[in-house]
């Protein structure tokens, strides 16, 4: 899943799609994925930096968890206090379920994995019963700035 894994570029949007039908690797620590497959973007950090993922931009539209992995094998690690499932539940739908992700401390230089899954709510994808598509799709815009 990660050889093919497209490597972001901080400030330009990154879409794509997850189908049901796709494998699941991993679950974030925060969200509701259970077994629900995912995708998967490098980031590689040239040096201590603070990290933000977003997939509330246009184009989104499931339920998303955003998780952050310090390698790509089956077992990897989650980066400590990076993931981030739901923005604000009194935003109104579809908005409120997507998932904005800001680091809580920098990252050191290196190469990180960002992990866009689908959430166990995405079969009842937003607050109108609607399912969530399949393919669904999704955007993920990331935000790298420097830091002390």
């Amino acid at each position: 899943i990660c050889n093919g894994a497209p490597t972001v570029v901080p400030g330009t949007p990154n879409t794509g799609t997850v189908s049901l039908s796709n494998i699941s690797l991993w679950n974030g620590s925060c969200g509701f994925a259970d077994g629900l497959p995912e995708r998967v973007f490098k980031l590689v950090l040239g040096g201590r930096s603070n990290v933000t993922v977003s997939t509330d931009g246009v184009g989104t539209d499931y339920d998303t968890v955003v998780y952050l992995l310090s390698s790509c094998a089956a077992n990897a690690t989650e980066v400590a206090g990076a993931c981030h499932d739901d923005i604000d539940a009194t935003d109104p739908a579809p908005y409120n379920l997507r998932s904005d992700l800001t680091t809580t401390t920098p990252l050191e230089a290196g190469t990180y994995y960002i992990v866009v899954d689908m959430s166990s709510n995405s079969d009842a994808a937003w607050t109108d019963g609607a399912p969530a598509p399949d393919p669904a799709h999704f955007s993920v815009l990331v935000t790298v700035t420097a830091a002390p």
